[in-house]
């Protein structure tokens, strides 16, 4: 047989190339041995001989791995291993409706294929069969009658007859005693929710969001759902508008061409009629409608009220009206003043942080009826940075709407020939291509939406850089589902009422109702609320699990005793435990003195310049003036919002209480202060040296005498150092200023503070709330 012809050159290659050799294993060089030993014979001969050859062809291996061309040349395997490795440990570990971003994964996932996107839906349905199929995870015997019946439920409440009601049926007996909001069921399976003011409010998210809520507002953009606001309106002359909130109105204009243009948000606190400088109410926001037609007189204006005090507001309102009514010589208000409550009609979201106005322009489209100028203004003024627009601006716009806008995706250019441009544009609009944009028709709604500039930061010059700044936004009721998706998806972080009071307290300013306790019907209402629910919470708990308060030195761990504080401010020698339970109504100095207070302290006794200031506040808008002898209990009963801010280590905690400083004391504490900061001791402390200030105040509170309360308190993430919000009395407030007044060393109002659950107190400076 004749062999194949080889290929011309092959002899000449096969000549020239080296001879290949074999290289043994090393288990077989080891065997080899192990069959020398056994013999006897020769074992350090044929190790070594065969250590020798392996040697010798290592040296013709190269000396160094290209890595680079290595990946290449096994990039496709290296991609499947890897692939393989990542789909068995997901699918072993994780669930598909897992998959999802945190933020947008349910509390308690569904396992129905069709609550997760359409790319998971088939992963879903298999692992549902595959649980079904073997019984995993359930443990149900189909027969069961418990199984059956439970089925039968599940199919009923599907259709919505369950128990012979409908759906809606259902969810309405569940609001019997308390309102839910337009998001309810976007919340409730996301948010810890609390029942609040007559409504089911989210309180604070499943996840942790402590710090990552924050960096969201100081970063890009987080959403509150304000709708539980209430809305009153005002229609008539602009004499009778202004001639009744007159009467019940303190602090902040509202009148005058800035706002009656409606180009402005106004803020103000009602009073009680003829109450002032008690029965404050609590704090509200004004909005003038404008005038469309000079030649009519009627002038409209709404009222944006907490749902704490809408009732209380609206009784303000309607005895304001009736005692202008009778100052006028008629009976009743008439056609002149019509106050209409428009409390379930307008829903609202409130959208924080450098990214609002971007969020706004991306989620909602105005219409083109509006005019491309307006529409030119307006985005130009939601592109820029909130902070740069005014506070208090009002825009109003007309949107389609949300849920015919997609949101735009940047996808990748493709690359098509002339040719194909004439058929697409046959073909196009005859496709139904799932995510194509829908042109808004003349049958689809347009909704008028307000949107509003908000910002949240203190009036003390030194706190500008712990604002924050961003929108509220105003619409129709029934709109709140089709707008949330929306901005969800615009990478906004939804927030509760935690996060929304944290924003107040970084930013210095108290809170309604939460820093109003003992100065309002609703602020006590709070309070009583709070303190009930911490007592009972601390009772739940064993003796050895819980602090005991007795012990510690605490007198007051869960409500403040204000006529027994404010009975001893103006009294150092008296003892809080001794004070007789009088009636003393406190009453909030910062609504009505405003950055004034501080001039209360001077060469004249302060409850005399109190009682002047009063007085003349009270003669500006024609209301009798104060007797003289109710000076001496004015200023007793007077407290003020401060800000609390730790010298040195510590952090404050809620209802920590504030001690007084005697001049020997404050000389005492500043000594150390000065002790620690020359050996720096408060920046970086040594663990084996007690630093000056903390041997201070281990020696505990003394006869010292409390003078206010924390409100709220914490690290805060702007500062970072503690922090906190508190009331004190301001008889005592005045006290510490004229102290400062006196040293010459850090002029500051100093205190003592005490958290009630600790034995440590700390130096704080206080400064006024503005």
């Amino acid at each position: 047989m004749s062999k194949p012809p080889q290929k011309a050159g092959s002899s000449a290659a096969a000549s020239k190339a080296k001879a290949l050799k074999f290289i043994p294993k090393t288990v077989d060089l080891l065997r080899g041995n192990d069959a020398a030993k056994r013999k006897g014979k020769g074992k350090e001969k044929s190790v070594l001989r065969g250590l020798a050859d392996l040697v010798k062809t290592s040296e013709s291996l190269p000396g160094a791995v290209h890595v680079e061309r290595f990946a290449e040349t096994r990039a496709v395997e290296i991609l499947a291993l890897q692939n393989a490795v990542k789909l068995a440990a997901s699918q072993s570990n994780s669930r598909a409706f897992q998959s999802l971003p945190r933020h947008l994964r349910r509390r308690a996932a569904s396992h129905n294929p069709r609550r997760v996107p359409k790319r998971m839906r088939s992963r879903a349905a298999a692992e549902v069969s595959e649980i079904v199929s073997t019984g995993a995870d359930l443990q149900l015997d189909p027969a069961d009658p418990g199984v059956r019946i439970y089925r039968k439920k599940a199919k009923l409440r599907a259709r919505g007859n369950l128990r012979g009601q409908s759906r809606t049926e259902q969810l309405r007996a569940r609001q019997r005693n308390k309102r839910w909001l337009g998001t309810h069921l976007f919340h409730a399976k996301r948010f810890h929710m609390v029942n609040l003011w007559g409504y089911r409010l989210p309180l604070s998210p499943t996840l942790k969001s402590f710090r990552s809520s924050y960096r969201a507002a100081r970063r890009k953009a987080v959403l509150h759902d304000t709708s539980y606001f209430g809305t009153i309106e005002l229609e008539g002359s602009r004499s009778e508008i202004v001639g009744v909130l007159g009467k019940v109105t303190v602090g902040g204009a509202f009148a005058g061409s800035k706002y009656e243009f409606g180009a402005r948000m106004a803020q103000t606190n009602i009073y009680t009629s003829g109450s002032v400088p008690h029965g404050l109410i609590g704090p509200v926001e004004l909005f003038w409608q404008p005038q469309t037609d000079i030649k009519l007189p009627e002038r409209r204006l709404w009222m944006r009220v907490h749902p704490s005090i809408f009732d209380d507001v609206l009784e303000a309102l309607h005895e304001a009206a009736k005692e202008r009514a009778s100052e006028a010589g008629s009976s009743s208000t008439g056609p002149s003043l019509n106050i209409r409550n428009l409390r379930d009609d307008i829903e609202s979201f409130e959208i924080m942080g450098p990214l609002a106005g971007k969020v706004i322009q991306r989620a909602l489209h105005m219409c083109k009826s509006q005019g491309n100028d307006k529409r030119s203004a307006v985005s130009a003024i939601l592109h820029a940075d909130p902070a740069a627009c005014p506070e208090g601006a009002v825009l109003g716009a007309t949107v389609y709407d949300p849920r015919l806008l997609p949101l735009v995706l940047i996808v990748a250019c493709t690359k098509r020939t002339v040719g194909q441009w004439e058929t697409q544009l046959a073909v196009a609009p005859k496709l139904g291509i799932p995510g194509t944009r829908l042109q808004p028709g003349a049958q689809d709604d347009r909704i008028p939406i307000l949107i509003v500039k908000r910002v949240v930061e203190s009036r003390t010059p030194d706190h500008q850089s712990s604002a924050f700044h961003g929108y509220t936004l105003l619409f129709p009721r029934g709109w709140s589902m089709a707008f949330l998706p929306s901005f969800i998806f615009c990478n906004v972080r939804l927030v509760g009422l935690s996060e929304r009071r944290v924003q107040y307290r970084e930013a210095a300013v108290p809170s309604f109702p939460e820093h109003y306790g003992a100065v309002c019907p609703a602020g006590v209402a709070w309070e009583e609320e709070l303190a009930l629910s911490e007592q009972q919470r601390w009772l739940r708990k064993p003796p050895g699990k819980r602090p005991e308060y007795s012990t510690l030195g605490t007198k007051w761990p869960f409500k403040p005793d204000w006529p027994a504080v404010l009975s001893s401010s103006t009294h150092s020698d008296v003892d809080e435990t001794s004070v007789p339970n009088v009636d003393i109504r406190p009453w909030l100095a910062n609504p009505i003195f405003g950055k004034h207070v501080n001039q209360l302290n001077g060469p004249a006794e302060p409850s005399s310049r109190a009682l002047a200031a009063l007085n003349a506040f009270r003669r500006n808008r024609g209301l009798v003036a104060l007797e003289a002898e109710r000076a001496e209990d004015l200023l007793r009963s007077g407290v003020c919002h401060v800000e609390v801010n730790i010298i040195g280590r510590g952090s404050p905690s809620d209802m920590a209480m504030l001690y007084a400083l005697d001049s020997e004391e404050r000389t005492r504490w500043l000594d150390a202060y000065e002790h620690d900061l020359d050996t720096n001791q408060i920046k970086s402390p040594m663990d084996d040296h007690v630093g000056e200030m903390l041997r201070l105040g281990e020696e505990g509170t003394g006869a010292s005498r409390v003078i206010g309360f924390v409100s709220t308190g914490n690290i805060s993430l702007t500062r970072g150092q503690g922090h906190a919000l508190a009331t004190v009395s301001l008889a005592a407030y005045l006290g510490l200023l004229t102290a400062a007044e006196a040293s010459t060393r850090l002029r500051l109002p100093v205190v003592k503070l005490k958290n009630r659950d600790g034995l440590v107190c700390r130096l704080a400076s206080l400064s006024l709330v503005q």
